[in-house]
């Protein structure tokens, strides 16, 4: 708390009128909520010994739901009922698990109410005190459920055997079919969600200090060309997303631009990915609805890091960027990135520092994987001997067993199950080989 307020001060130097602005609301605020938490941290003080004094009977563990940001909010928490039915991460004794969301406003609020009928969720202003004053007390550790084995990360493979947690009453399927026509949708159409990201959504509901990882940001201009062969298959396309920076520009009444219609919900956004047959995606938040949530196929273009590829589902087919050396004007193989040490940047100034510049799939590439995708769910993809040595070559050199420095050091990937799209990898064929 000291060295957050202390960079707010430091910064004050260096930034324009509008900069300081913000950064003064943010004190302010800050301050505020010191002032009027410290009655409720005064009440927790007795609830925090009650913990220890119930362990030997009963366990009872608090977490906090990362209710932010909803590939978090969802895939988090999915994963914590399949770890909870594989007696993954839970007490060998008798317990009961308490959660509280942990930010307001909370992205999804639909989802908040399904998932307090799965969880024990009590209010933050009660239950985080407690959650804050244990860890001053040793062996605070048992007392916290923490974040799965890997966070949204299915490390453990559960997420193509593991039970659907998630469901809608029949009052829900009425009214979200009727969304769904409401949009432009006839029932019973083949649908398929492109989620494409950008930095907008933070940059507006969570402010600035998130620009580090724009390197992942993508062109929604380049999926259109795809979208359009999806309607000549008979697919309604729609684009995703809650915030965004541009529309996506096309007058194919079968191409829905969803996420600038006004018509947009937080109801809609979750029934939308139960309903979709597949999903496209650069790998981002809201995708974690259809994969975790309701186990869909899903198409993740445009993946960076390389060496965070989603690979934990045989639902999941794969393209990545190209890294393009600027020192030495090539573009790098595969597995030199691996040895390089470059698979795992995560920051844009990693990139800047090393020389590279990643580049977005063309709209052919696009088209290409979207093409295998569609014969993929349709059990109608074919790998010749050259792709399956193609995907091979590709995963032999893939860092699998590499490990997270940032959290428990645990590791990034459990058994690989996805599948490379074999015309990325045809049309790429000399960074594989």
């Amino acid at each position: 708390m000291i060295s957050f307020i202390k960079k707010q001060l430091n910064d004050f130097n260096k930034k324009s009128t509008k900069e300081l602005y913000y950064k003064f609301k943010i004190l302010f605020f800050l301050i505020f909520n010191i002032f009027i938490s410290i009655p409720f941290y005064l009440f927790a003080i007795p609830f925090v010994f009650l913990l220890r004094i119930l362990e030997p009977y009963l366990l009872i563990r608090i977490g906090c739901l990362i209710s932010s940001r909803i590939g978090h909010f969802a895939g988090n928490t999915e994963l914590y009922l399949c770890e909870r039915d594989s007696k993954i991460n839970i007490p060998n004794k008798k317990y009961i698990d308490i959660f509280y969301f942990g930010h307001y406003p909370i992205c999804n609020k639909y989802l908040a109410k399904k998932f307090s009928k799965l969880l024990i969720i009590y209010p933050k202003f009660l239950i985080k005190p407690i959650f804050v004053l244990n860890k001053l007390i040793p062996g605070w550790q048992k007392f916290e459920i923490g974040q799965n084995s890997q966070h949204d990360r299915d490390v453990n493979n559960l997420l193509d055997k593991s039970r659907l947690h998630f469901f809608f009453t029949n009052e829900e399927k009425v009214k979200g079919n009727i969304d769904v026509e409401n949009i432009g949708i006839p029932p019973e159409s083949k649908i398929v969600c492109l989620f494409v990201r950008d930095n907008e959504y933070l940059l507006q509901k969570l402010g600035r200090g998130y620009d580090y990882h724009n390197y992942r940001d993508c062109d929604i201009q380049n999926y259109l060309k795809a979208a359009e062969m999806l309607t000549k298959l008979g697919y309604y396309v729609v684009r995703m997303g809650a915030v965004v920076k541009q529309k996506l520009n096309s007058n194919n009444p079968m191409i829905i631009d969803y996420a600038t219609s006004g018509k947009r919900s937080d109801f809609l956004d979750i029934y939308l990915a139960y309903k979709c047959d597949f999903v496209i995606t650069s790998s981002s938040g809201w995708d974690s609805v259809p994969s975790h949530l309701f186990r869909k196929p899903i198409l993740y273009t445009n993946v960076v890091p390389i060496g965070l590829l989603l690979t934990f589902s045989s639902k999941f087919m794969l393209t990545t960027r190209k890294y393009f050396d600027t020192h030495n004007q090539v573009f790098l193989k595969f597995s030199d990135i691996y040895s390089k040490g470059y698979a795992f940047y995560t920051k844009n100034e990693d990139y800047l520092k090393s020389n590279l510049l990643l580049f977005e799939n063309s709209p052919d590439e696009i088209c290409d994987a979207v093409l295998d995708m569609t014969n993929f769910i349709s059990n109608k993809l074919f790998l010749t001997e050259s792709d399956l040595r193609l995907q091979e070559i590709f995963w032999n050199s893939f860092p699998i067993n590499a490990k997270d420095n940032y959290y428990k050091g645990n590791s990034l990937h459990g058994i690989i199950k996805a599948t490379m799209s074999p015309s990325f990898l045809r049309n790429n064929i000399d960074l594989v080989n």
